[in-house]
């Protein structure tokens, strides 16, 4: 590759410098911009990309018609997630090296595609026999920092290279497309998304101590919790992430996916244990969780 494109201040910058570096020519190139229009997907779809490039290489290797027809044509894939009105960020890359044909009861039976539609992708649109593409990454030091601008109308999500000028709006010094996460009173997660948290949102639980509500949507049940152990909220959630009940009884038996988390009361990280038990016990007596909800201690 020649000068990094941040070395050209002077110039206005396109996709189309990035392909000339990558001697790409842009007649081959399909340019993508992901918003899942599914309501739970598009809320965990930021931290998907971040946390799990193989549930994303599962969500764009299965298009719709008018889309796959064009990425038969195409030899490349430039990926990217709409990240506000009118912007796209770079996910990344991709050469388009082949694609088969499978039918949709074995496509539905892949675990990781078992997994992207527990995470709410729908399967309505799907034909009786699906095109699944392969694709290789190829990274790039502007992968999730590019911020491109989306020529046109957002609803043609998917665009040729050549037939439309793509302008560099910014290149971020770090990649970055977590969107903020909301403050704690707020705050509140269904069971689905815990496991696509992005970095930051992490980073943010793995500091946060205090009492915890779990509602079962199904029945209006809830249940009390307290985290002030190792990595706190993030540690304490993701227990439950992996079963929904976590080793609690009264959640064993409960749906997982009708689950939401949020935060009850945060408290300080020097807090004694006794004083946050004592806390956790004055919620569940409060919420009667344990008379009439998940509580079973």
């Amino acid at each position: 590759m020649g000068r990094p494109l941040q070395g050209r201040a002077a110039l206005k910058l396109t996709l189309d410098h990035l392909l000339a570096e990558m001697e790409i020519d842009p007649a081959k190139v399909v340019v993508m911009r992901h918003s899942p229009r599914e309501p739970t997907l598009k809320r965990v779809f930021p931290g998907l990309v971040r946390t799990r490039p193989d549930l994303l290489d599962v969500y764009q290797r299965l298009q719709s018609p008018r889309a796959e027809a064009a990425m038969r044509k195409a030899g490349w894939l430039v990926s990217c997630a709409g990240e506000s009105a009118g912007t796209a960020v770079l996910l990344g890359i991709f050469q388009i090296t082949g694609y088969k044909v499978m039918s949709r009861p074995n496509l539905e039976q892949l675990p990781l595609q078992q997994e992207l539609l527990q995470l709410g992708q729908s399967n309505q649109g799907w034909r009786d026999t699906m095109v699944q593409f392969d694709l290789q990454h190829l990274p790039t030091e502007y992968d999730l920092r590019l911020i491109l601008s989306w020529p046109g109308k957002e609803l043609s999500w998917y665009r040729w290279a050549h037939n439309n000028t793509f302008e560099i709006s910014s290149i971020l010094p770090h990649a970055q497309i977590d969107p903020p996460l909301p403050d704690w009173p707020v705050l509140a997660l269904d069971w689905k998304e815990i496991g696509t948290l992005p970095n930051s949102w992490k980073q943010a639980l793995q500091q946060w101590r205090g009492v915890y509500h779990i509602l079962d949507r199904d029945t209006g049940k809830g249940y009390v919790g307290s985290a002030g152990g190792e990595q706190n909220k993030l540690g304490r959630w993701r227990n439950y992430s992996q079963n929904g009940h976590g080793g609690n009884l009264g959640l064993t038996g409960v749906i997982p996916e009708t689950l939401r988390f949020s935060i009850l009361e945060r408290t300080s990280p020097d807090l004694p244990s006794a004083t946050l038990i004592a806390l956790d016990s004055s919620w569940k007596a409060r919420l009667s969780t344990g008379e009439f909800g998940l509580n079973r201690n």
